[in-house]
């Protein structure tokens, strides 16, 4: 942004101030290559978002991480049921959530819908969106970055004894 308000009387030249930031801080939230592509990338969108005060859209976006880890992780039985609704309540029964993450992703589901059908709910709050990007990193760490390390640090076979 050109400044020269502050230096009008003055023989000091004029400057410019920095506006925007590219890459906006605070958008990189840099997951493990042990979730898959198709969680990563409505995750990072959905950051993006938050970070630029578009929390509408970053909600929308946590939303479809969900849907996109339901398909993942969601057995046959889950993933046969034709609404997302029903998908998370079966992987909750099935076990693959635990009753606090399956109201977890009910909760994103829900703030998801808002975002993307304004003309029905309220606006999404920065706050709110802030508070789905921790829930849905929660529900990422949990079913993907977790079982990976659980995964690797599993202890060492012995070996066999030569005689």
């Amino acid at each position: 942004m050109y400044r020269n308000d502050l230096y009008l009387q003055s023989k000091i030249p004029t400057r410019y101030q920095a506006v925007h930031w590219w890459p906006t801080p605070n958008t990189q939230f840099s997951l493990p290559d042990v979730v898959p592509v198709e969680v990563q990338n409505p995750f990072d969108e959905g950051c993006r978002c938050a970070a630029v005060s578009a929390p509408n859209a970053a909600v929308a976006m946590f939303r479809n991480a969900i849907a996109a880890i339901v398909q993942i992780k969601g057995s046959d039985e889950a993933n046969s049921k034709n609404t997302l609704f029903l998908t998370i309540q079966q992987m909750g029964t099935d076990g693959t959530l635990f009753n606090d993450f399956t109201e977890w992703a009910h909760h994103v589901r829900l703030t998801g819908n808002a975002g993307a059908h304004q003309e029905q709910f309220e606006d999404v709050t920065s706050e709110q969106a802030s508070d789905l990007r921790e829930f849905t990193r929660q529900l990422i760490e949990f079913l993907f970055v977790q079982p990976a390390r659980r995964k690797n640090a599993m202890p060492t076979t012995r070996r066999a004894v030569e005689s």
